[in-house]
């Protein structure tokens, strides 16, 4: 049996195919298959794919654009490894990738999933993002919507998709790869490897960016009802305070400010329902609160704005000070690069 299959979609990617390609083929850990379906391109992606002449590559070229879901599901169906690993057409797996997830799986039969965190970069800038390590946190994050595991960084094992019919929901459109980790998580551990092992390409024409509002609203629609399912008894009123602590929107604000005063109640009374109930790691589940409470300062404006967004660092930083500096650092990187894009279009 192959050891992995990797699944890269490809649409109209002429642009990145030959990119992303390359660094698959040049992973230290060999025993793959690399399954790239072109779904219904109209410009040179296949014949960029054809040009190469390595056995590990299967080309599927779908007879038209069926959608990103269709595909990935199809890719699961005639899969030949004992993992699957995702890639995207416009990221870049460092070399080493492979090998060290396969490592990790291999040697903890608990664990079913595993992802890493990233380095994102586009043609100006790159920052690393670092994602939760421990099951605990991934669970934490996963409910309260919170970076979880980067969907093009995943290897699985692929019996735990078989076994439980476990595939990408069409219902979920925009954040199929978010309720994909729900499903799996009932069946073992996930874990995310420390090192950022993915350059993950940030640009206007991803799913993320073209499809926000709608990825967004899905997502919230998951965590009411995930949240839900492992806390009945929560009133609507509730988990809206949920949705307002943790679901985030750039540039759309509440009717109402969520005041400070409501943020740390919203908290405190999560944390003493989860210490009643002991569904979380409770000091995973704090760590993630908090760090909630400092993005509210980005989301929503408080008076004293800037003010309090030194309160809520110094509170976060208090909690969890290497990730508070990675964050601020990371943060910082963003809107530097905003004002020189200003300066640019000004000039």
């Amino acid at each position: 049996m192959t050891a992995i299959t990797v699944i890269l979609p490809a649409f109209n990617a002429q642009a990145y195919i030959c990119r992303a390609i390359d660094s698959v083929l040049d992973q230290t850990f060999t025993d793959f298959e690399l399954l790239v379906i072109n779904d219904g391109s109209t410009d040179l992606t296949q014949s960029l794919v054809e040009d190469y002449e390595d056995s590990r590559i299967r080309l599927v070229n779908m007879p038209h654009n069926v959608g990103l879901i269709a595909v990935l599901n199809y890719g699961l169906s005639i899969a030949k490894g004992k993992y699957v690993a995702r890639m995207d057409a416009d990221d870049i797996c460092l070399p080493t990738r492979f090998e060290k997830q396969i490592t990790f799986l291999e040697e903890n039969e608990d664990y079913i999933a595993c992802g890493t965190s990233i380095i994102n970069f586009n043609t100006t800038t790159e920052s690393y993002m670092q994602y939760p390590e421990t099951d605990e946190q991934i669970r934490a994050a996963l409910y309260f919507f919170e970076r979880n595991i980067c969907h093009p960084t995943v290897m699985i094992k692929r019996c735990v998709l078989e076994e439980n019919n476990i595939r990408y929901r069409t219902e979920y459109l925009y954040a199929e790869d978010y309720i994909l980790w729900f499903e799996i998580s009932k069946h073992g551990k996930l874990y995310n490897l420390r090192e950022g092992l993915l350059r993950y390409n940030r640009h206007s024409d991803q799913v993320s960016c073209k499809y926000y509002p709608q990825q967004m609203e899905i997502s919230r629609m998951i965590v009411r009802k995930m949240i839900r399912s492992v806390w009945p008894e929560l009133s609507s009123a509730q988990l809206d305070d949920i949705i307002l602590l943790c679901v985030h929107e750039q540039g759309i604000f509440p009717d109402t400010h969520f005041s400070i005063r409501q943020v740390n109640k919203t908290i405190q009374w999560i944390l003493n329902w989860n210490k009643n109930t002991g569904f979380f790691s409770q000091n995973a589940l704090r760590k993630l609160l908090h760090f909630k409470k400092f993005r509210c300062s980005f989301y929503y404006i408080y008076p004293f704005n800037y003010t309090t967004k030194l309160w809520f660092f110094i509170d976060y930083l208090s909690i969890e000070p290497s990730r508070a500096l990675t964050e601020i650092y990371a943060m910082t990187q963003v809107l530097v690069l905003k004002e020189m894009k200003k300066d640019n279009l000004l000039n």
